[in-house]
């Protein structure tokens, strides 16, 4: 098995418990910070003041490998996903994504072809990068725009696992923001 808890470089942490529900860090991370993330997907999240990573124990199935919460603070954050190249969509597809669903993206090949897309060279791989239209509804609906990448891994660290997928839930950080934050906040 593949899962490893979640590691802080600098500092002692306590092992993340199996809980399926996201943890918050157990106290603040002062900056600048480390944070080493050792799961499906290994890699290394520089935290800046207040940033904060929180995440979810990983599906035996690597469906998802890894679901990783990263507060930026002041209202922003990003979730990181990396799922198996088997995984199936389940409750929905990417071109219409809303209500929880936020895309399957296993590879770039699944991102919709009517999506208009760049490429950003990261630390960890180039990244595919777009935006998709995005919903809730409960009583009434409301209408985001999500940045999101799709990062091919250079070197993935399980041979089923070959993206990281990094999105802003509901829009809170535009589309030059995510591609500054995987350009400069992670490394191998």
């Amino acid at each position: 098995m593949m899962r490893k808890p979640l590691m802080l470089v600098a500092m002692a942490v306590p092992a993340l418990a199996g809980c399926r529900a996201l943890d918050p860090a157990p106290e603040p991370l002062s900056s600048p910070t480390v944070a080493a993330v050792e799961e499906a997907v290994r890699f290394h999240v520089h935290l800046g003041a207040g940033q904060q990573l929180a995440t979810k124990v990983s599906s035996p199935d690597l469906c998802p490998g890894l679901d990783i919460r990263f507060d930026l603070g002041r209202g922003k954050w990003v979730r990181m996903v990396a799922f198996a190249v088997d995984c199936e969509p389940r409750g929905g597809d990417n071109r219409r994504p809303g209500n929880g669903n936020h895309g399957l993206y296993r590879s770039a090949l699944d991102i919709p072809a009517d999506r208009q897309t760049g490429t950003v060279a990261t630390p960890l791989g180039a990244a595919t990068t777009f935006e998709q239209p995005y919903y809730e509804c409960t009583n009434s609906c409301r209408h985001f725009t999500e940045p999101v990448a799709v990062i091919a891994l250079d070197k993935p660290a399980h041979p089923r696992v070959t993206a990281l997928t990094v999105y802003s839930e509901q829009g809170t950080l535009d589309l030059d923001g995510l591609r500054a934050l995987i350009r400069d906040q992670l490394s191998p």
